[in-house]
């Protein structure tokens, strides 16, 4: 187990006098009124929408049924080759893991059945949020590691280093644990004082959440946890587990992305793209090239919503033709693909890397897009 080390490390951004075509021109951000531009993370943005029928193909793939009962399923998940999701049987909740290269189903063994409020997965890591406290299941050890938390948690998510989630009585705080030291030990990424967090991700170190403010301005924001300042430890004897908590609350910001007056959620974030849906009439996906720092939206008829994002592909759910379909988006080839296109309503589509799985009619089915 590796102690990491965090450097206090406090940076204010003043922009006083720069306007944002400034800082476009110049690709720069005033730092302490010293100019940097070295920092891809603070941009101006560009709206280059991708109109209907530009670079528009339909590729209509085959897909395999995985299960075949009348259980409600919720939570589905995908990881590289492994489909993970939650179906109510009677009045047990119960796990399940599809293994997509042996088409085998294993059923996770769980010392409770009362259903999982919500649920992510990340590697071999499956994270599984009750009441007050994380169970974090390893594929390969078959273990639970069971992770107690002291607050009102919404909107979870693990990556191999960290759990995330929203936090607080008015869901004004980004919290994380650090699970690769000691789970026990709380931090208080961000407090938002006036401001809602609406989503959260992270990966990695990197957490991504939509914020709202007093003015309904929703925006992006993207924090790196091993920048963290001003740590502050102290015991918790909260019901007298004695917790211990650390926080964090005077940390940069580094904001991604500002659409004024569009109601903004289901962010998710990887090593190369932010993606989320906004919405100004109908529901939109909007994403952010983390290399190229300008963010694009994906604009057709009706709405787009449920994004899934994996490497090259971008996924959602689609009623441009009047029920839900399953449609992608290929951001190497810069092409549009339909995956389904029958009388059935598929929903909540998950992608990893080229495989895609959805719902319809309360079964689960996949196909790949890559191959």
């Amino acid at each position: 187990m590796k102690l990491v080390v965090l450097l206090p490390l406090i940076i204010l951004l003043f922009t006083f006098g720069c306007t944002t075509n400034d800082l476009e021109k110049n690709n720069s951000v005033i730092i302490n009124n010293e100019v940097h531009s070295d920092i891809p993370q603070i941009t101006s943005i560009t709206n280059d929408s991708i109109l209907k029928n530009e670079t528009e193909t339909k590729v209509i793939c085959i897909p395999t049924q995985i299960t075949n009962n009348s259980h409600p399923k919720t939570n589905l998940k995908i990881e590289r080759g492994n489909i993970i999701w939650e179906e109510k049987d009677g009045y047990v909740n119960k796990i399940f893991v599809y293994d997509i290269t042996s088409g085998k189903i294993k059923e996770l063994k769980r010392s409770s059945y009362e259903s999982s409020v919500d649920m992510d997965v990340f590697g071999n890591n499956i994270l599984l949020q009750w009441r007050d406290y994380f169970m974090v299941y390893n594929l390969i050890s078959n273990r639970y590691t069971k992770v107690s938390i002291n607050y009102n948690v919404d909107k979870p998510s693990v990556s191999d280093k960290m759990i995330t989630f929203i936090a607080g009585a008015v869901s004004n705080k980004i919290v994380g644990v650090n699970i690769t030291d000691d789970p026990r030990c709380s931090y208080i990424i961000k407090e938002g004082r006036n401001d809602i967090m609406e989503d959260q991700d992270v990966f990695g170190n990197i957490v991504t959440w939509i914020s709202k403010d007093v003015n309904n301005v929703y925006k992006i924001k993207r924090y790196n946890f091993s920048h963290s300042s001003k740590r502050h430890e102290y015991r918790d004897e909260w019901y007298g587990c004695g917790i211990t908590r650390c926080e964090y609350l005077e940390n940069e910001e580094y904001i991604i992305s500002i659409h004024t007056g569009r109601e903004m959620k289901n962010v998710l974030s990887s090593k190369n793209f932010i993606v989320w849906q906004e919405r100004l009439n109908d529901w939109d996906i909007g994403y952010y090239n983390l290399s190229s720092n300008k963010t694009k939206l994906i604009i057709q008829p009706a709405n787009q919503i449920n994004p899934s994002l994996s490497m090259r592909y971008i996924v959602w759910q689609d009623d441009r033709n009047g029920k839900w379909d399953i449609y992608a988006y290929d951001l190497m080839d810069k092409k549009e693909i339909q995956i389904t296109n029958d009388s059935y309503n598929e929903t909540n589509p998950v992608v990893s890397w080229g495989k895609v799985a959805w719902i319809q009619d309360k079964n689960i089915y996949t196909c790949d897009i890559q191959n």
